[in-house]
């Protein structure tokens, strides 16, 4: 999600160039992580259309958020937030805006507790009248201007989820071949690695890791 926003970001015309800098300048110099927060009870996720319960209001020297996210993957972590929020016209219009997680009237509520993916952090998000600068405001458009589709950011979001993946079940199979030489049964006297089906199971599964490893590095070389 890091790299994501990183990408999304490095090819925005709407991030403030030196404010991108020090992003990148915090993000290489120590643990400075950022990921959006999009997801609300009401609307879901925003990728389909739909006006965030998220409220903007604008002030004179900036904005004013007060609303409620959902699974914010690294919550406990991100240094920075990126933000869908509505604006108070009688027109609404959608805003994104970037800002730090040390904001007065941001607080993090831990709800997630779904097993195998704790360790995520995908708590709620509570934004209270939290005061954000104009200049921190990345983009604002109409509900009904489609979003920009960018070929190359899609392509990156595909290999790094991608590569994600395979580097879960890399590790599946190095714990799997791992048991398989430990584990001797008494009946057996003799690990488990040295039974055909197991070896035909973990052969398969070289090969599924095998063609995923070269469509993820192939992707990777055109990108």
């Amino acid at each position: 999600m890091h790299y994501l926003q990183h990408a999304h970001a490095a090819r925005s015309r709407r991030w403030h160039p030196e404010i991108y800098k020090r992003l990148c300048r915090e993000s290489i110099e120590g643990i400075s992580l950022l990921n959006a927060a999009r997801v609300e009870p009401e609307l879901g996720t925003p990728a389909r259309g739909g006006l965030p319960a998220t409220i903007a209001e604008r002030t004179t020297e900036g904005w004013r958020l007060t609303g409620h996210k959902q699974y914010t993957t690294g919550s406990p972590i991100l240094s920075y937030f990126v933000v869908w929020a509505r604006t108070t016209e009688d027109e609404p219009q959608v805003e994104v805006f970037w800002f730090r997680a040390t904001l007065p009237g941001l607080r993090i509520v831990e709800t997630w507790d779904h097993l195998g993916m704790r360790a995520t952090g995908s708590h709620d998000l509570i934004l209270e009248n939290v005061f954000i600068p104009s200049e921190y405001a990345l983009n604002i458009g109409p509900i009904s201007a489609a979003p920009s589709f960018d070929p190359l950011i899609s392509t990156w979001g595909s290999l790094t989820v991608s590569a994600l993946y395979l580097g879960v079940a890399t590790s599946a199979r190095d714990w799997l071949t791992k048991y398989l030489w430990e584990r001797s049964p008494s009946n057996l006297k003799e690990p488990l690695a040295t039974l055909p089906r197991f070896q035909t199971a973990v052969g398969e599964i070289e090969a599924l890791l095998f063609a995923n490893n070269r469509l993820i590095y192939s992707l990777g070389s055109r990108y």
